[in-house]
């Protein structure tokens, strides 16, 4: 799991000359994937000067902090919380999901408190170490999991934002 950023744009507007918006825009920053109206940054410096082009133009839509998985297994709801990219890569939209990892308990208990959260689940991330993502709303039901079937888990949070803000 990966903190990256996406950009929401519109890819119409009046009055835009696209060969050479497409020119400049992409001598100001290259996104690194792309996903139908999303452009996809590594870092968040390159996702706000985007964004800031985009807005001068009135193409800006939103801008979002993504996971990407990175060898995902994604439940039926996925498409509510994130997409696939071109690159056929799968992100979560951070503002929506929350991610943890069960650090410890005895094997059987797990595998039980496993089949429970299975229900709430959006994605697991079959990384190094497995990380599960649920819907913000789910964290103290999950919690609730956890304590009745004695394992520990760890939420982990994101304390990456994006500055859409015009600099003055």
């Amino acid at each position: 799991m990966t903190v990256f950023y996406a950009i929401e744009w519109k890819q119409s507007g009046e009055d835009i000359e696209w060969e050479s918006f497409y020119e400049a825009f992409f001598l100001v920053a290259v996104p690194l994937d792309e996903a139908d109206d999303m452009l996809i940054y590594q870092y968040n410096q390159e996702a706000d000067e985007a964004a800031l082009f985009l807005e001068d133009f009135g193409l800006l839509e939103a801008s979002h902090a993504v996971y990407q998985l990175h060898n995902p297994l994604v439940e039926e709801r996925f498409s509510d919380y994130g997409f696939t990219s071109n690159l056929n890569r799968c992100y979560l939209y951070e503002e929506l999901v929350l991610p943890f990892i069960i650090t410890s308990g005895e094997k059987q208990q797990i595998d039980m408190a496993l089949l429970q959260i299975k229900e709430d689940l959006i994605a697991l991330d079959q990384a190094e170490s497995p990380v599960l993502f649920i819907d913000k709303q789910m964290k103290e039901l999950v919690q609730g999991y956890a304590d009745a079937y004695k394992i520990t888990i760890s939420f982990l949070l994101s304390t990456n934002r994006i500055n859409t803000s015009k600099m003055e």
